[in-house]
Order: structure tokens, then C-alpha cells, then sequence
């Protein structure tokens, strides 16, 4: 659908019709074409601050800093990416045109002068993003009740990995899991691990963590299993203002992600494709295994082959307690995980295509399960008495 402009005050643009003026997958744009929102329908919002290259000569530099190379291209296989693999449904997406140098949306309300100067025009472009992010944020909250904002960004390390931040700094990830687990109110995951029940450390860096998925697809991360922290000597992007303003830490019941996707990840053409599927498959992943979302259109996997034979199986289903369930799959079964309606880990298992239930209550409960090609499988158990 072609691009809308919107010239209108804001006043006007935000007014009580609200977000029934937008249309799912088609862009809006603020003054000048600064600000891009295209609205979704998932209880996920993509941001990307840092992807513009717009550099307009009425505007002054502010600083001297480039684009986030790749995240413009990210962003935009996501959002395709992620409504394939749904089915049909799209994320939220806010993206700043304008290159760093001219407007750097990511500091506290009250640093406007270093996110956008003092020219009015760049002021303007900073409200809008923050105006469509909130229409965003305010839309999924009517809709689910609960979601997730990730902000992407990119680095260049020496350390070539994925840096995935939840409000947890590299000193707070170096503690013991049970210091790093009573710091869950100060994460950006608050709401999702108190009030929502899923397990702080498995969301932080177990297998089920995004930093876990992505590893186990190829893609190195931190923190994640294999790299639960990063060492004293790294530079580790946890957080930002926008992540601590938009997620659940203060409040509100959305929950933030400071992604900082690897740079040859994103601009390599050898990756870019493949990781953008990934990126997608392991964001779906999370919310359904975390959130317990079941999209009512149903994920598709690309990279998974077709027919009946590729599929993990589990049976039987309904299952009672105290009988053994079976696990039928091409591959070698890594590990598995059964996660209660409220996101908490009630069961872990080792390698093996037989897991006996033990004492689980009756209920509806989400079966995580990891082959040994990488793949991770998710889907209900129902447990009868």
C-alpha cells in the first residue's frame, strides 16, 4: 500500500479516534518523511534509532556519529520475516530516518538537546518517534495485555557475538544466579518474570532465553548458555534509555529487549537472510514459550523441511500423570522443558525420546524440546489427574 505522509499537528494524529486511523503494514510518516510507523498486529515492536542516513543540510550536526550499519536492512527483512512466519500477522515498527548525526532518539526525555539539538525541525522528529513508539506500546497493551519492545541496534566487537540486554549489566551477570535472580525488578523484564511467572534466569540465559535460541542456531550471543556473561574486558550494550522508558521496569506490563546484533551478521550477504529468519523464528519462540501466545495465525518455519515426517511428535496427548510420554523425532532429542500457563519452569530434562511426567498437576502446559540439529519445537501438553 503506498506510504502515507502525515502533515497534520500531532494534536490531531493522537487525538480520541486513536489507533483506528492506522492500517496494519502500511507506512505512516511524520514532518518531512523523518519518522516511519508501520503498525502491526502482534504484541511485538521493532525499533530501529539508529538506521537512518538521512542527512537534510537545514539541519545541524549534533554529533558526529554513523549509522548502525545493517539495521535498516534488519529491520525491514524482520517485519516481512516475521509475517510470513506468522501466518500473516506483523510487528509494530518505528524506524528514524535521519542519520545519528542529526537526530539520536536515544536518551531521557528530559536530554532532548543532545538527542536532537535545538532545531525545531529535528525536536519535531523527535517527538514523532516517541509519539508512534507510544501508539505502538499503548495498542499492543489494549490488544494482548502484555508484549515485548526490542530495539535494534548493531555493534563491531572483537568479540563478534550478539549482545542481548535485559537491564542486567556484565558485573550483575558475573554474580551467582541467586544475587542475579533477586535482581529481577531492576530488569527490563520485570513484569514478565514477577507478575507474568516465567523464570528470570531461564529468560536471561537459559535455552529458552533469545540469546540461547540464537547461539543454538548458529549465531553467538550474550548471555546465553554458552556465554552467560561477557568478561570484565568486553563492552556490554545492556541497556538504554529508551529500553529502561518502554519496558517494564518502572511499570506497564511491556517488556524490553536491547539487542546489538553483531555488524556482519546484519551487512553480510551471506548472512543477512538467514539471520533475519532466525532472528524471527527464535522472537516467536520466545514470546509463545515465555508469554504463552498462541497467534491466531499459526507460525510457519521456513527453515524447517516439510512433511509429517520432519515433525517432533509427542504422545500421548492428553497425557496422565505418572505415565511416560514419548518424544518421536528425526533427531537426537538434546533437552526438555515444560513450562506452566504462568511461564515457570516445572520440568527439565537431559537427552532421550522417553520423559517420565513425574507429579505435574492437571493442566495445559508448553512442551519445549531441542534437537540436536539446533531446532527448537514448542507446543501444549495437556496433563489430565
Amino acid at each position: 500500500m503506498k506510504p502515507l505522509s502525515l502533515c497534520l499537528l500531532f494534536s490531531l494524529l493522537f487525538a480520541a479516534s486513536g489507533y483506528a486511523q492506522y492500517v496494519s503494514g502500511s507506512s505512516y510518516y511524520g514532518v518531512n518523511n523523518y519518522i516511519e510507523y508501520i503498525p502491526g498486529d502482534l504484541p511485538i515492536i521493532l525499533v530501529a534509532p539508529h538506521a537512518g542516513t538521512l542527512e537534510p543540510a537545514l539541519l545541524p550536526d549534533i554529533n558526529n556519529r554513523g549509522a548502525d550499519n545493517g539495521t535498516m536492512a534488519l529491520v525491514r527483512f524482520m517485519a516481512d520475516s516475521l509475517h510470513f512466519k506468522s501466518g500473516g500477522c506483523r510487528p509494530h515498527v518505528i524506524i528514524n530516518h535521519l542519520k545519528p548525526s542529526k537526530l539520536n532518539p536515544v536518551y531521557a526525555a528530559s536530554d532532548s538537546i543532545l538527542a536532537a539539538g535545538s532545531h525545531p525541525l529535528a525536536q519535531q522528529a523527535l517527538n514523532e518517534f516517541h509519539q508512534f513508539i507510544q501508539v505502538a506500546h499503548d495498542q499492543v497493551t489494549a490488544d494482548w495485555e502484555k508484549g515485548h519492545y526490542f530495539e535494534l541496534h548493531g555493534n563491531g566487537t572483537a568479540e563478534a557475538w550478539n549482545m542481548i540486554g535485559l537491564g542486567m549489566s556484565k558485573t550483575d551477570l558475573n554474580m551467582s544466579d541467586s544475587v542475579i535472580a533477586a535482581r529481577v525488578n531492576y530488569s527490563t523484564v520485570k513484569n514478565l518474570c514477577t507478575v507474568g511467572g516465567a523464570d528470570f534466569l531461564e529468560v536471561l540465559k537459559g535455552p529458552t532465553s533469545l540469546g540461547g535460541m540464537l547461539n543454538n542456531r548458529g549465531w553467538k550471543s550474550t548471555p546465553s548458555p554458552a556465554y552467560p556473561a561477557p568478561p570484565d574486558t568486553v563492552t556490554f550494550f545492556f541497556a538504554g534509555q529508551n529500553t529502561w522508558r518502554y519496558g517494564s521496569r518502572n511499570s506497564g506490563t511491556i517488556d524490553a529487549t536491547h539487542l546489538e546484533s553483531y555488524w556482519e551478521f546484519m551487512v553480510l550477504a551471506a548472512n543477512r537472510s538467514k539471520y533475519a529468519h532466525d532472528l524471527a523464528d527464535s522472537m516467536l519462540d520466545f514470546m509463545g514459550i515465555h508469554y504463552g501466545f498462541t497467534f491466531s495465525c499459526e507460525p510457519l518455519r521456513s527453515n524447517e523441511p516439510s512433511g509429517k515426517s520432519a515433525r517432533v511428535k509427542i504422545f500421548p496427548n492428553p497425557i496422565r500423570a505418572h505415565e511416560p510420554l514419548t518424544i518421536e523425532s528425526q533427531s537426537d532429542i538434546a533437552q526438555v522443558w515444560i513450562f506452566n500457563p504462568m511461564g515457570q519452569l516445572c520440568k527439565k530434562a537431559e537427552a532421550g525420546h522417553t520423559l517420565m511426567m513425574g507429579t505435574l498437576p492437571n493442566g495445559i502446559y508448553t512442551i519445549v524440546i531441542s534437537t540436536s540439529d539446533g531446532k527448537i519445537n514448542h507446543q501444549k501438553l495437556v496433563v489430565l489427574d
